[in-house]
């Protein structure tokens, strides 16, 4: 059921983990090298001492790539995430923590971190109560780095795009299919049921589609090995895929919506600077990747 070879480069887009990067910002691949100068650039004005404020950390896979790039003179006391995706805090390490919680309304005191860092994050929430509640518990001269979506950037060009796959999946009949699925004989004529699907929209979709229809493709071919005795089992394994594919559908949706934001908290971080030492867009090979700001607090 494999019907196209996948882009390297994409490979972090297989969301299959609470992570949408999972560890790639450690990994060292396309994404985490092209960014990689611009926070090692800003931190390069950390204090002797930093208490990091990581907001929209996720699982904190990316804490790494964020010690990595400190000077080696800078020892990193702590670094504290938020994220309200998570269901619970996670404790990485010693003083290494991802809490559950929102970024608007943050309740450490003035003075608890030195730093900020965020990744694809902060343009989600509101930006006014974002930088009330996060600037509240910043030091004074506080360090800034703030990597955000773009509307053009080749990484919201490919939510796009699997945004339109999805809408087209369902539109040619995958509901329809799986909720008919009770009625076939065998688990054999649900893969040729699949297949045909599948097989007509290899056909009519462009090669920008390619990547997330063979994801789906194999998605269910392993559903349909693994299950392959029991009929019933394999029906609810696909169904729970489905509504997974709605939700990854709802989270692109927002990643967009957020990359329309993203002017406005630069501005708004822009007014509460002292200095801004880089505000520029971060273009790759790829194309443009995102937006990089770096900024002194007042």
């Amino acid at each position: 059921m494999k019907l196209s070879e996948q882009a390297s480069w994409k490979a972090y887009w297989k969301d299959n983990s609470g992570n949408t990067f999972a560890n790639s910002y450690s990994k060292n691949d396309p994404l985490g090298q092209i960014i990689k100068p611009y926070f090692s650039t800003a931190f390069e004005k950390m204090r002797k001492h930093e208490k990091i404020l990581d907001v929209g950390s996720g699982m904190g896979a990316h804490f790494a790539f964020l010690e990595s790039s400190a000077p080696q003179s800078t020892v990193i006391d702590s670094i504290k995430g938020v994220d309200f995706a998570i269901e619970q805090d996670i404790t990485l390490a010693k003083d290494r923590v991802v809490y559950k919680g929102d970024i608007t309304s943050l309740k450490y005191p003035h003075d608890s971190f030195t730093s900020l860092s965020a990744m694809f994050a902060i343009e989600y929430a509101p930006v006014d109560a974002a930088l009330q509640s996060i600037t509240a518990c910043l030091a004074n001269a506080a360090n800034i780095a703030l990597l955000l979506h773009r509307p053009k950037s080749v990484i919201c060009e490919k939510s796009g795009n699997t945004i339109t796959f999805y809408n087209r999946l369902f539109a040619d009949g995958f509901d329809e299919l799986l909720i008919d699925l009770p009625n076939a004989v065998s688990v054999k004529e649900i893969e040729a049921k699949l297949l045909k699907l599948l097989l007509s929209l290899n056909k009519a979709l462009g090669s920008q589609y390619q990547h997330d229809l063979s994801i789906v493709a194999n998605a269910c071919q392993a559903v349909l090995v693994r299950h392959a005795g029991n009929k019933a089992v394999c029906f609810e394994k696909l169904l729970k895929y489905a509504e997974q594919l709605r939700s990854h559908e709802n989270r692109l949706a927002q990643q967009l919506a957020a990359a329309n934001n993203s002017a406005a908290v630069v501005s708004a971080w822009e007014s509460k600077s002292a200095q801004v030492f880089v505000n520029e867009e971060v273009q790759s090979e790829f194309g443009l990747v995102g937006h990089f700001f770096h900024a002194q607090l007042r």
